[in-house]
């Protein structure tokens, strides 16, 4: 069995497909902006969760797109500031913009609602979803996982799917995958870095 196979028709039919299986949304990588978010979730889960302030943001902005556009750079400029993003998100599960309060993500086991507010955010795996990492608009980086994974439209995290048929393991070409593109990563931001205040 191919990787490509395993990934669509086992893991992300269990991961969206089936009905007794997580049911995240399947959402196609064109969907997904250049700084990793669903620009679509990130949307509906706001104005669906702080109804009232999406709207009065609403009328600050031409478009509904503008609104978005300017909520995304604040919370990547937010999100480059936080260790990663399930700490941004835990710490962050309400923030401030442009004097309106809206919520970003709900948490499981609250006293009053239990589980039924965390059933509200919206979890989306994503096949092949292209990161470059560009600097005077050259590639310094890039990496194409099998599967990655958001929560209301942040990047949450990604897999890397291997497969036995074809001899493959976790350790040799799982694991060492995922180091081999964080230590990429970790290069080609050190040689930008040096003697680089920006």
């Amino acid at each position: 069995m191919i990787e490509l196979d395993l990934q669509g028709d086992y893991v992300m039919d269990f991961l969206c497909r089936r009905h007794d299986g997580l049911h995240y949304q399947e959402v196609k990588n064109t969907s997904v902006n250049n700084d990793l978010f669903i620009p679509s979730d990130l949307e509906e889960f706001i104005s669906t969760n702080s109804p009232h302030a999406w709207k009065r943001l609403l009328k600050k902005y031409p478009t509904s797109k503008d609104l978005l556009n300017a909520l995304m750079e604040e919370l990547k400029k937010r999100l480059m500031e936080a260790t990663n993003v399930a700490i941004f998100l835990s710490k962050n599960r309400n923030i401030t913009f442009n004097g309106e309060s809206i919520r970003l993500f709900n948490v499981s086991g609250t006293e009053l609602s239990e589980d039924e507010e965390f059933e509200k955010n919206i979890f989306s795996a994503v096949e092949e979803v292209p990161y470059i990492f560009k600097h005077n608009s050259e590639t310094q980086f890039s990496i194409r996982p099998d599967i990655s994974f958001f929560v209301n439209g942040f990047y949450f995290g990604y897999a890397e799917l291997k497969s036995n048929f074809n001899n493959q393991n976790a350790r040799d070409n799982g694991r060492k995958k995922v180091v081999y593109d964080y230590l990429g990563a970790l290069r080609a931001y050190a040689v930008l870095a040096a003697g680089n205040d920006e």
